[in-house]
This record gives structure tokens, C-alpha cells and sequence, in this order.
């Protein structure tokens, strides 16, 4: 187990080429590993599906990537079809590349607007307002008043400073109760899906903020 949990690291990254069919081997689709966080894995297709898979199917992924080879079994989420044809899959906890690692994050109070996902359930819930409180590279903390326990995604949009737009995907991480802008609870969300110019422009705010912060004051001639 210890080899084999070894070979699944070192082969499921982004940009491994991969193979997803159904239980039965009837139907299959071929993509590209886009993201991976923890056990969520989203796959990005070759072609858009005749027949869109459905939330909750069992599949089994095929990976090969030099001399290694690695099959493995998970769970279809949800198909999209916009803007590119992507399955996000729940795999096993052992199928992780590195994840980020955990960064300081920088307090703000930026007005965002979320939508949870069921992983039963392909279209979202109603959307909803919330603020967050603090951001990072890998993620954010979102004051919010509806957390149900059986969602784990969701759809998050906001404004950086600097007038950046900011739409991901996210995976909730934690809940606890709000104290923070008379929130009911405040979630801790870590980034899944998000587009490569929204995470630098997060990273460019996040380390101008801590540079400031860091700084010493300039003495007054």
C-alpha cells in the first residue's frame, strides 16, 4: 500500500493525462487533470460529453504518466459544461499531489456573494451575500449566514482591491459560529478552481499587503 500510495503522488498532478470511465466500461472520457485538493480531483475533457455523466456515478480513473501506471476508483460530483467540459470527482483521500502550503492570510472586508453546491444536486443553491474577512493564496475565511452541513463546494465571486474580479471554486475546509460582521457562521474555504491571472492577481495583493504591514514607519523631517 505504501508503494502504491507513492506511485498515485508522484503520477496525479496537474497536467497528468488521465482516462475516466463509467463502472460498466461503457462509457469513457479523456482529459487532463486540471486541479487536486484533498479528495476532490477535476478533470478537464478533451471534447464536450454526448451523454453528461450523472452526480453521484461511480467511475474508475486510468493515469499513466512516464513508466508509472495507476488506476483508481471515485465518484462523478458534477459535469460542466461551461466554459470548458470538466468532471469534479471525490477520489480516494491517498490520491493528493502537494498541497499548497498554508499562507498568511491578509484581513479585509470585501463584499462577495457565494452559491453551495450538493454533491447530489447539479445545480446550485440560491445565491446568497456574505463578506470575507481575510484572503490568502490558497483560500479565504467568508462570513456567511447559511453553512448546511452536506454541501462542501461552492461558488465564489468577489472584488480585490485593485478592481480585480475574483470567480472560484471552493471547497469548505471548516465551519464554526460567526462573530465577525454579525455573520451566523464563518467558513474557511480553500481554492479549487480558479482562473491563473485571479490567483496572481491575489498573490500581487497579498504580498504588497504584508510588505506594508512589515515595512517601518518612515520618521516625519
Amino acid at each position: 500500500m505504501a508503494v502504491q500510495q507513492l506511485e498515485t503522488q508522484s503520477v496525479i498532478m496537474p497536467g497528468t493525462s488521465v482516462r475516466v470511465s463509467s463502472g460498466q466500461g461503457q462509457q469513457g472520457w479523456v482529459g487532463v487533470v486540471h486541479a487536486l485538493k484533498h479528495d476532490m480531483l477535476c478533470v478537464r475533457l478533451n471534447q464536450w460529453a454526448e451523454r453528461p455523466p450523472s452526480a453521484g456515478a461511480q467511475v474508475t480513473v486510468h493515469a499513466q504518466k512516464g513508466g508509472l501506471m495507476v488506476d483508481f476508483v471515485g465518484q462523478i460530483d458534477r459535469y460542466l459544461s461551461d466554459p470548458v467540459p470538466s468532471l469534479l470527482l471525490h477520489v480516494s483521500p491517498m490520491v493528493r499531489t502537494k498541497s499548497l502550503r498554508r499562507s498568511e492570510r491578509v484581513p479585509v472586508q470585501v463584499p462577495a456573494s457565494y452559491r453551495w453546491y450538493a454533491t447530489q444536486q447539479p445545480q446550485p443553491h440560491e445565491k446568497r451575500e456574505g463578506q470575507i474577512l481575510n484572503i490568502g493564496k490558497g483560500g479565504v475565511a467568508l462570513a456567511a449566514d447559511h453553512a448546511p452541513e452536506t454541501e462542501r463546494c461552492l461558488a465564489l465571486e468577489f472584488v480585490i482591491p485593485g478592481d480585480v474580479r475574483i470567480d472560484a471554486e471552493c471547497v469548505k475546509r471548516y465551519v464554526r459560529r460567526g462573530r465577525e460582521a454579525n455573520a451566523a457562521f464563518v467558513v474557511g474555504l480553500e481554492f479549487f478552481m480558479i482562473a491563473p491571472h485571479q490567483r496572481k492577481a491575489i498573490d500581487l495583493f497579498t504580498a504588497s499587503t504584508l510588505t506594508q504591514r512589515q515595512s517601518p514607519p518612515t520618521e516625519p523631517r
